[in-house]
């Protein structure tokens, strides 16, 4: 899971609103700003899911998004992309007090942000893998069984911060099960394509995953 830098360069308006407005409750679609927030963050993570980095939009049509801001707003009449994409809440707890603060939210695959709400119930929520952190050190708190296509906690870490880490990595769903079973097919053919050519292939999804795999081979 890669750090995320989420400035906000299109959302303007939206930035403007949320600083006066931060103890408003989410209410989804229905806030005037929700495309603008979703778009901005798809843009800002590259057309990735914020946790799991699997694809959920080409770059064409992370490009195109931009397009549709004018004067720092979506222009009226605009869709939703049809991806499998929701708004994620980092700490559900700050959901109703603060639904809308730009911190706190992430785009996310939808099928992981159900199973994320059930394991943040069971386990808690732990700002020590949150992507946009400024102190997020991702090559430093993570490694990778290349083997099982499974992140696991650096080994170089104290334990318990190891322990930490695999928490959050179990609560952002790093390896659920769909989620391993698309990195696995997608990362070795990339690592089949680097063998044959002897160079290292321009990737668009799961780059954490395939940067720790190409460090372990150096």
């Amino acid at each position: 899971m890669r750090k995320l830098d989420k400035q906000i360069r299109h959302a303007i308006a939206y930035d403007t609103w949320w600083k006066t407005n931060s103890q408003v409750e989410y209410d989804s679609s229905k806030n005037p700003y929700y495309l603008d927030v979703l778009f901005e963050l798809l843009i800002a993570q590259d057309g990735l899911c914020a946790y799991t980095e699997l694809a959920v939009m080409s770059r064409k049509q992370v490009a195109e998004l931009k397009l549709v801001f004018e004067s720092g707003k979506v222009k009226k009449d605009t869709k939703r992309p049809e991806v499998f994409i929701d708004l994620e809440h980092f700490d559900s707890s700050d959901k109703k007090a603060r639904g809308w603060n730009w911190e706190n939210l992430f785009a996310v695959w939808d099928g992981v942000n159900k199973k994320k709400r059930t394991f943040e119930a069971l386990h808690g929520i732990d700002t020590i893998l949150k992507p946009d952190n400024l102190d997020y050190q991702p090559f430093e708190l993570l490694a990778y069984n290349p083997k099982r296509h499974a992140f696991v906690p650096n080994p170089k870490q104290p334990k318990e911060i190891q322990d930490r880490v695999e928490k959050m990595i179990t609560v952002l769903c790093l390896n659920f099960g769909t989620v391993l079973g698309q990195r696995r097919m997608y990362l070795e053919s990339q690592i089949k394509i680097a063998n044959l050519s002897g160079k290292i292939p321009k990737i668009h999804q799961f780059p954490t995953a395939f940067a720790l795999i190409i460090q372990q081979q150096a």
